[in-house]
């Protein structure tokens, strides 16, 4: 999976020069880079959702009916409560069984369950992304996108969530790109890096 001659610019302002980007298929691909540098309008052009400042040849990826995307920030239906907001990822695709993946029940159990009732709008910011990590991992898709997936998110459940996300690799095969300022929050991890 490559993007050949990818290159961000703004007006005069060049982002990221011409470069050619390689990811690993099957692997967790991380992106890394200052604030500012294009991570997430990387994400938005790997997604086919990216603005005409951003331009390259992207070769063997999937197409984009086939990705998963979370956002960074996703204003998701805030009157939806957090089992409602599950019950919907549900039904956008094939239903995991969480008691086979111990993971995603112990995850369901001890995050979920005590907020399962409260609407997403009364939500912080760190429990909404907890439950939207939880809820594209249910999804079953060939590339997940995840921007900023721990941003807010409490150290207590860091490292479960991460856990979630790297599991998509190493237990169902799948790609994933994750954009983060903080790899130390990865380590154990095998991951591909990507520094913009």
């Amino acid at each position: 999976m490559e993007i050949q001659n990818y290159v961000f610019q703004i007006g005069k302002r060049q982002i990221v020069a011409p470069r050619n980007i390689t990811f690993l298929p099957g692997k967790l691909n991380i992106i890394t880079g200052a604030n500012g540098s294009g991570k997430s309008s990387l994400l938005d052009f790997i997604a086919g959702v990216g603005s005409s400042a951003t331009n390259g040849k992207k070769i063997d990826w999937p197409h984009t009916r086939t990705i998963a995307y979370q956002l960074q920030k996703t204003h998701f239906f805030p009157n939806l409560t957090v089992a409602q907001t599950i019950r919907l990822f549900r039904s956008l695709s094939y239903d995991v069984d969480t008691t086979e993946q111990p993971l995603l029940e112990a995850a369901k159990v001890a995050i979920l369950d005590p907020i399962a009732s409260t609407p997403m709008g009364r939500l912080s910011g760190g429990e909404q992304q907890m439950v939207l990590t939880y809820g594209h991992c249910l999804l079953d898709k060939e590339l997940y996108l995840f921007d900023e997936p721990m941003s807010g998110v409490d150290s207590a459940h860091v490292e479960v969530m991460l856990q979630l996300i790297n599991q998509l690799v190493t237990a169902r095969g799948k790609t994933v790109v994750m954009v983060t300022h903080h790899l130390e929050q990865l380590e154990g991890m095998t991951f591909h890096h990507v520094a913009l």
